[in-house]
């Protein structure tokens, strides 16, 4: 190759010979080397595989029932409290973030049903309470678990705290 800049010329060659002999030398050991591992991980995978099926399949099998009976138990309580499966979830997801649980919103959800009933029916402890917070007991009951719990969180939140109070 030349270039010529003003009364300059300069040239460069190459000589590449020995340079392709190595990297094609560097090429086919690499290949092989891919072509044995390639081979050995696929001993390997089958070995994998094959001790993974007599061992893995009976715990696979544990985790996958108990995965079911957990979807079918939270499937039964969401039509037994009226509520999605999916804002059940969110709840206990919820509940799990506060360090409450999700057995502890699951109660409460129930139990906050029954007290609503109790309530709209005029009976029960949560009537004045509900009544102080400016809640209508009969609307609440009518709506599902999970929107009366959050308008009944909501308007706790507007409660102010008495003067001397400690949190």
């Amino acid at each position: 190759m030349a270039t010529a800049i003003g009364d300059l010329v300069i040239r460069l060659g190459a000589q590449t010979r020995d340079f392709d002999k190595k990297f094609g030398r560097s090429r086919g050991m690499i290949s092989s080397m891919a072509s044995r591992v390639g081979a050995l991980g696929g001993k390997l995978l089958g070995l994998g595989a094959a001790l993974a099926g007599v061992a893995g399949v009976g715990g696979m099998g544990l985790m996958i029932r108990g995965q079911f009976k957990a979807i079918d138990a939270t499937a039964k309580l969401s039509d037994q409290l009226g509520v999605s499966t999916e804002k059940l979830e969110g709840l206990r997801h919820a509940a799990e973030l506060t360090g409450a649980g999700a057995k502890a919103i699951d109660a409460g959800l129930a139990t906050m049903a029954k007290r609503l009933g109790e309530a709209a029916r005029g009976s029960g402890a949560a009537t004045a309470a509900l009544e102080e917070m400016g809640l209508s007991a009969e609307r609440l009951a009518a709506m599902s678990p999970d929107e009366a719990f959050y308008e009944i969180a909501a308007a706790l939140e507007q409660i102010e705290e008495p003067p001397g109070a400690t949190r």
